[in-house]
This record gives structure tokens, C-alpha cells and sequence, in this order.
């Protein structure tokens, strides 16, 4: 991909800064075109409502704007990736990385990234390359990382150095790790984990002034000591949505949780798909005042009895507590 002019670059750091706003793009866009850049006509008909003219115009140009590999890749295995266009540039980008020649890195590095606001990784031997190509330059536009399936070994902090503006990350994997980061945009952190050792103690070190919604999803038992740190001493000054699910050890997380100061700064708590027994309930009904406040109290698909159950939602109605195991 070919620097791009410092008018260019001052105009590109508006759209960074908000991907949105159109008056940001209609004056790139005049800029690509006075440096003859088809793109900047795209712009300005995409701007104007010109649905028909534009996809002839993308169709015409996505090889160049692409490079040779991945368009030759997508004509073959269509149902790798999934492109959401806008104004000649990528937007959304759905990767299925399965198999290691595909070329995704290729993509990272071409000009069609360089707007990209969305990414999601779904699976694959060649993820890891993808992953370290995505951590190679800043990528300011970049708002959402989602990475399914079981990846392993990968340093989840790397997007965030390189995404200053990034505000949603869901990350999964066998054997993830991070190192203690600091971010100003996070707003929701979502983690599913074998293994949380790599994650939890930096993770709970980090500097997210911004971040509301964490979400921990377990999938093997995990001892409940690491956690304690976040319940004894709050570390997320704008945390309001906890969710711990598929907890195994969620009767003494509860009972831990409610003689936490952060439970005070919560609205949402989600315990659901857990292990939580009437020993659980118990401990919740004795001190439901401290659970009053919630706006929503997620208990779902444990293993708490009917009339457990039924206290339950009678001395905390915004609780449910349905389908149980």
C-alpha cells in the first residue's frame, strides 16, 4: 500500500475519529479526487445515495484495492471471507482463517483496510499470523475485535496497542495471555477461557477507566482466589455489567460478591449457566438487600430447586431464574 500524503493522513485522522461523520468523508473524498483517485467519486455518489453507480465502481476496482491474492482467494472460497463495503473501503471484515496459505495478512496490509471498524476472527491454523499482522501498524478506526472458536497462544493486549479507539473485544482461546495494558475507549471486554491464569492477574491490573461490561465465560473449573482482587478492590471505576458464566464455583463467588464494594456500582450481574445450588440461594436471600439495587440479576440454567427459586424472585423481582438444570 502506498503512503498516503500528510493532507491525506490529516483528513483520514477525522474518520478515525469518528467513522461516521459524513462531512469527514466528503472532505477525504474530495482529496482522493483532486489526487485522482477513483475512490473519492465513490464517496461522493455513495454520499449522494448512488447505490447502482457505486457497486460498478467497487466491482471494477476491489482487485486493485484488494491485491491480486485475495480477490483470487475470494473467487475460489467465497464462503472464507465476508467484506461490508463502504465508501471503497473495507468496514466489516468476517475471517475464517481454517487454512494457513489463506492470505488474510495480505488483506490487513492493503488499502482497503485501512478504514476497517469491525473484525472477526472464526477459527483456524493460520490465525496466528493474521493476529500478529493486525498488531504490525495502528489501526485507529478499528472499533470491534470479536475472535471465536479455540485459538491458542496469542497475546490478547497486542490489538489493543495498536487500536486506541477500539471499544468492544471478545476474545476466546485455550491458552491466551496479556500482558497489564492501559486503554482510554475499551468499553466491554468479553473473555472465554480454559485457562485463566495468563489473563486474570494482568487483566485486573489494567488501566480501563471506560469499561462497563466484563464478561467472563468459564469453561473448565477455575479457582475463585484470582477473582477476589476485583471483588475486594474494585478495579474498573465504570464497571455497571458483570457477567461470570458457566461458573463453577459460583455459590462462593456469590457469597463473596455480596459483601463486595463493587457490587455497589453495579446494575447487572449475570450468573446464568453456572453451578449455583440452593447453598447459593440461601446466601442470596440472606442478604438480598445488597442485591437490591441491580436492574437485572441473571440466575438462569443453574441448579437451584423450585422453591429456591420461587423465594427468590419474590424478594428480588428483577431476578430471573428460569430454567434450571
Amino acid at each position: 500500500m502506498n503512503s498516503p500524503s500528510p493532507e491525506l493522513e490529516k483528513l483520514a485522522a477525522a474518520i478515525d475519529r469518528d467513522p461516521g461523520d459524513s462531512d469527514a468523508w466528503q472532505a477525504y473524498g474530495e482529496a482522493l479526487s483532486a489526487a485522482g483517485d477513483v475512490r473519492g467519486d465513490l464517496i461522493a455518489l455513495e454520499l449522494a445515495g448512488g447505490s447502482k453507480r457505486c457497486r460498478q465502481i467497487q466491482m471494477a476496482n476491489e482487485e486493485e484495492w484488494l491485491g491480486p491474492r485475495i480477490s483470487e482467494w475470494i473467487a475460489e472460497y467465497p464462503e472464507d471471507l465476508d467484506f461490508v463495503w463502504r465508501y471503497g473501503f473495507v468496514r466489516e471484515a468476517r475471517v475464517k482463517v481454517w487454512d494457513r496459505s489463506l492470505p488474510f495478512p495480505a488483506f490487513l496490509g492493503s488499502s482497503a483496510a485501512r478504514f476497517v471498524e469491525r473484525l472477526t476472527f472464526s477459527g483456524g491454523s493460520s490465525f496466528q499470523l493474521a493476529w500478529r499482522q493486525l498488531a504490525k501498524r495502528q489501526r485507529p478506526t478499528l472499533r470491534h475485535v470479536s475472535v471465536e472458536g479455540r485459538e491458542r497462544r496469542y497475546r490478547v493486549d497486542r490489538v489493543l496497542t495498536v487500536a486506541p479507539n477500539l471499544q468492544s473485544l471478545i476474545i476466546s482461546g485455550d491458552d491466551c495471555s496479556m500482558n497489564m495494558a492501559q486503554h482510554f475507549a475499551l468499553n466491554s471486554f468479553s473473555i472465554a477461557a480454559d485457562h485463566f491464569e495468563g489473563l486474570l492477574p494482568p487483566l485486573l491490573e489494567s488501566d480501563f477507566p471506560r469499561l462497563e461490561r466484563l464478561h467472563l465465560r468459564f469453561r473448565e473449573e477455575y479457582s475463585s482466589d484470582a477473582l477476589m482482587p476485583l471483588l475486594q478492590e474494585p478495579t474498573f471505576p465504570s464497571l455497571r455489567r458483570l457477567e461470570m458464566t458457566f461458573c463453577f464455583f459460583a455459590n462462593k463467588l456469590l457469597a463473596a460478591l455480596s459483601q463486595s464494594p463493587l457490587l455497589r456500582q453495579l446494575r447487572v450481574l449475570d450468573l446464568s449457566h453456572g453451578q449455583l445450588t440452593a447453598g447459593g440461594a440461601k446466601t442470596l436471600l440472606e442478604h438480598a438487600g445488597a442485591f437490591a439495587h441491580l436492574d437485572s440479576l441473571k440466575l438462569d440454567r443453574n441448579l437451584i430447586d423450585t422453591d429456591s427459586a420461587a423465594r427468590i424472585r419474590e424478594a428480588l423481582p428483577q431476578a430471573s431464574v428460569d430454567d434450571q438444570r
